[in-house]
């Protein structure tokens, strides 16, 4: 073919001589005809082909005078291919030469590096450089392999330029003579090198198209997956989508999501299509596997081989294929899981398929986080509901522990907590909600009491948060860590001010951290809690303020009626004493109480001269001295705090069992309780006190006579009552026996 060629440039009258003028205008107008063809190769829009390669090449050919054939190699991964010929068969395109060969061709030296046109003269030279193609080689063909020694030795110089980009050779431009081992001057290298970088140019542009198409892809999946994902509003099926949106891009049915389960620390895989639905291994240890090392490393990973990689978590169980591992990250070192894809061999992942599968697991997050946040606001609205919903429970509740019980139990089931608790050392009050774990029963104990002693012992007021191994604080009770707790949240409860207790959550499974709402919530609980203890403390305080005033009235009373000193607080605690041996409640006992010290506060409208008489009363003044009973029940009920059963002690506690009392004359049952009960008390303390006209009785004649009076003047059960108070271990066959029966 080379023979042929040199005949043709013959018969048209190329002479050597002729085609080695430098001013040769033929060689300027091929020159300017090469670059303008070579300009518009870069201008295309469309990718180089074949056929733009030969039309670039036979420009390069025809613009050199001592060219009268060539061949053009471009680098196409770990390897130079031939796109275009000139002059030689056409079995030539598509072989390819590695980098070491073609490097020997061009000849030792550092030009090679420099992109430099170098030219090998004479036949010998020439034949010792050549090389054949390896596949000729492998392939055993013989043919190809004896045409192209043969084009070689007609050849007597070669021209060989290295074309750069960013340092880097990736195309080799050959031209060869057939008849002068003195052809390609110094000017024609110039000519040659000046291709060189029209190729490195149309390459660049082409490299730039495509990283440009490439990250035009990357953009398209981008939006199409956020599209995509954007409408779903549960992450299991974002986990789905991603999946269904993998097997789409890479046009494979292999493909998996391992989800990152941060209690247990390991991932699990879901979501599976193709090979992992069989997969047998479903949950992958920490460190195990190509998606642990994907998590490691933050980035995409590739396995060429799957029957082959060790870093496959169960070699063996999967078909030889290529696969892609990308790690989904929330934060740093806060992992959501990995994306998986497999093509099954012989098929492949190119560079563009890492990125875009990086891309897809980028639009992954965006989704995760959108629903992060989404769950994270309605968490918070849930926070912020509970909260209301306990200040409107537990508001107007008066009773600590039953708030504290509600408090905890509504903290313990949002928080998911294993144990709430609560003490209160002060009061001896003690709550829990949940349960501890069976080796460990007395877990609660603990905390109420070795934990609370410890952190009432630190700075008033300060909330304690611990997570996830309590051994390792120093300030932490070594009975908590013994008792298997991993989370703890413990804030003050206060009474006015000052700590009286705490409030506790306790996990016994190990948490990463503890939950966000965790100390708002508690500090809240703690607020109502120390509310309710606060208004338990005013209220003492008032009734202490009013038992107070109560009997300074009562001591006032004694005083101007010349009574005995302390007759009022005896009689008062004689009155509760016999009303608790009756069973009397709370309230009732309240009432008697109260109407014990107001008894005689009518009294105050009896004239002196009357109720300070040392002898008997007329009938006129003992009917003035029976209204006191009458006045006293008016002056209380302008109080609106003096209950009804109060009122009853005033008014009726000179009633007589038979009926002949004042001021009503309620005979038996219908006189109230407490004013039966009040009456024997007083009667009581009346005569067992000594008076200016008289003196006190002994305890056993008092005894005797309130005997006597049972079914008389008072309640036989009351008198039964009051002498199991006054005389315990009496008979009780002779405690309600009236006299002489």
């Amino acid at each position: 073919m080379l023979r042929d060629k040199a005949a043709h440039r013959t018969v048209q009258g190329l002479r050597g001589e002729h085609l080695l003028l430098r001013d040769s205008h033929l060689t300027a107008d091929m020159m300017w005809n090469a670059l303008r063809a070579a300009s518009a190769l870069i201008r295309a829009d469309e990718v180089i082909d074949g056929v733009g390669w030969q039309a670039f090449l036979q420009a390069a050919v025809t613009a050199l005078p001592s060219a009268e054939a060539g061949s053009l190699y471009v680098l196409e991964g770990a390897s130079f291919v031939v796109r275009a010929q000139v002059g030689y068969s056409e079995a030539l395109l598509g072989v390819s030469h590695s980098v070491e060969a073609m490097s020997r061709w061009y000849g030792p030296g550092q030009n090679w590096g420099l992109g430099q046109a170098r030219v090998l003269r004479g036949a010998a030279s020439i034949r010792a450089a050549a090389h054949l193609p390896q596949e000729w080689i492998d392939g055993a063909d013989h043919g190809k392999a004896v045409q192209h020694l043969t084009d070689l030795a007609h050849l007597q110089a070669s021209l060989c330029v290295p074309v750069l980009v960013s340092g880097a050779v990736v195309a080799v431009i050959n031209l060869d003579n057939l008849r002068s081992d003195q052809a390609f001057e110094s000017y024609e290298l110039d000519i040659a090198e000046e291709f060189g970088r029209q190729v490195a140019a149309i390459l660049t542009m082409r490299d730039r198209r495509a990283r440009e198409a490439d990250r035009t892809q990357e953009l398209e999946v981008l939006a199409h997956a956020n599209a995509a994902l954007s409408l779903v509003q549960d992450s299991h099926e974002l986990e789905r989508m991603l999946v269904e949106e993998t097997k789409a891009l890479f046009r494979t049915e292999h493909a998996a999501f391992a989800r990152y389960d941060e209690r247990e620390n390991v991932l699990h895989l879901v979501a599976c299509s193709g090979l992992y639905e069989t997969f047998p291994h479903r949950v992958i240890p920490e460190g195990q596997g190509i998606s642990w090392q994907a998590i490691d490393a933050g980035q995409v990973l590739r396995v060429e081989r799957l029957d082959q990689d060790p870093r496959i978590h169960t070699p063996g169980a999967v078909p030889d294929g290529t696969l892609l591992s990308a790690p989904l990250f929330s934060a740093p070192n806060a992992p959501i899981g990995v994306l998986l894809v497999v093509r099954s061999a012989p098929h492949s992942f190119s560079p563009l398929d890492e990125r875009l599968l990086g891309a897809l697991a980028s639009a992954g997050v965006t989704a995760f986080e959108r629903l992060r946040v989404t769950a994270e606001e309605q968490r918070r609205s849930d926070e912020l509901r509970v909260l209301a919903d306990l200040a409107s429970h537990v508001g107007l509740a008066d009773d600590v522990s039953a708030v504290a019980r509600e408090c905890l139990t509504v903290s313990r089931t949002f928080l998911d907590a294993d144990l709430a608790l609560f003490t209160c050392v002060e009061r001896a009050v003690e709550v829990t909600v949940g349960t501890s774990p069976g080796h460990h029963p007395q877990v609660a104990e603990t905390c109420h009491h070795e934990s609370t002693l410890t952190f009432l012992r630190q700075a008033a007021g300060a909330p304690l948060r611990a997570t996830p191994l309590l051994a390792q604080r120093a300030d932490m009770p070594a009975e908590l860590a013994r008792a298997g707790v991993q989370g703890l949240v413990e804030v003050p409860v206060l009474e006015r001010g000052r700590p009286v207790g705490r409030i506790s959550l306790i996990w016994f499974r190990p948490l990463r951290e503890l939950p966000r709402p965790a100390e708002a919530l508690l500090t809240r609980s703690a607020e109502l809690i120390g509310q309710v203890l606060d208004r338990e403390a005013h209220l003492a305080d008032l009734e202490a303020t009013r038992e107070g005033a109560l009997l300074a009235l009562g001591l006032s009373l004694e005083l101007r009626d010349f009574e005995t000193a302390g007759h009022t607080e005896r009689v008062v605690s004689l009155a509760v004493r016999i009303g608790e041996t009756l069973g009397l409640g709370a309230a009732q006992l309240e009432d008697l109480r109260l109407g014990a010290y107001l008894h005689d506060i009518g009294k105050l409208a009896v004239p002196d001269t009357v109720l300070l008489k040392p002898g008997k009363l007329n009938a006129e003044e003992w009917q003035l001295m029976q209204q006191h009973s009458v006045v006293g029940d008016e002056l209380v009920s302008r109080i609106p705090t003096v209950p009804p059963g109060a009122r009853a002690v005033v008014r009726h506690h000179h009633e007589r069992w038979d009926g002949t009392g004042y001021p009503d004359r309620l005979a038996g049952p219908a006189i109230p309780l407490g004013a039966r009960i009040f009456s024997v008390a007083d009667v009581y303390d009346a005569l067992t006190s000594a008076r200016p006209y008289k003196s006190a009785w002994t305890v056993t004649a008092a005894v005797t006579e309130l005997r006597q009076q049972a079914g008389r003047q008072f309640d036989p059960e009351v008198i039964g009552a009051a002498l199991r108070v006054l005389s315990p271990g009496m008979n009780e066959d002779d405690e309600t026996r009236p006299a002489g029966a």
